[in-house]
């Protein structure tokens, strides 16, 4: 491989030395994720060992946008896109991305939250990182498919029409952070809304 760029031959020593990142409970959360925090850590020996460093950057197309939330608050929505430039020593580089990165919050993390999660699922897809998610081979191919967060979303849509009071963004975000909680969640937005039909 000596006749390659540093930065190819760093990234594939450093792609080798990758084991799995578990998901993780953090206190005062009800599910478990795969933050940005355990993909650094899981990534900072292996750079470091094969002298790579990283350049997060936003590109220039992004948009922040004031949607309504429950309670009639207002939360502010950002969508743009994040590319990832993985340096060598030799000063080689390549760029990662770019990535798609959206998010919607009450206070001032939107951004924050939004670059996060597109570094990090950039940088999972890049180094080809093992998670430990059930082999989905071990699926049978006829199963059929469980309900998306499309699903949800219009679920969602239904209990607001149906005046069901409910911290709807706090349960969208629980579900994109651990989809197998989707059919839990519509079963209770369906159940809510048919007791409020019942109210009627």
């Amino acid at each position: 491989m000596s006749d390659l760029p540093n930065v190819f031959e760093g990234m594939a020593a450093v792609t080798a030395a990758l084991s799995h990142i578990p998901k993780q409970r953090s206190q005062g959360v009800s599910y478990e994720f795969r933050g940005i925090d355990a993909v650094m850590n899981v990534l900072h020996g292996p750079l470091a060992d094969n002298g790579l460093f990283l350049a997060p950057r936003v590109l220039e197309d992004w948009r922040a946008d004031m949607i309504p939330g429950t309670n009639n608050r207002q939360q502010t929505q950002v969508l743009f896109r994040v590319e990832v430039e993985v340096y060598a020593s030799d000063g080689t580089s390549v760029v990662i991305g770019p990535g798609l990165a959206q998010s919607h919050d009450y206070g001032d993390k939107a951004a924050y939250q939004a670059q996060q999660n597109a570094i990090k699922y950039l940088l999972l897809e890049a180094f080809c990182i093992p998670v430990d998610e059930p082999d989905m081979d071990s699926r049978s191919p006829d199963a059929a498919p469980g309900p998306s967060m499309a699903d949800l979303a219009l679920q969602v849509d239904a209990a607001r029409a149906a005046g069901v009071d409910g911290d709807y963004d706090a349960m969208l975000e629980a579900c994109v952070a651990n989809p197998g909680d989707i059919p839990k969640a519509i079963g209770k937005l369906d159940r809510a809304i048919a007791a409020k039909a019942g109210d009627a």
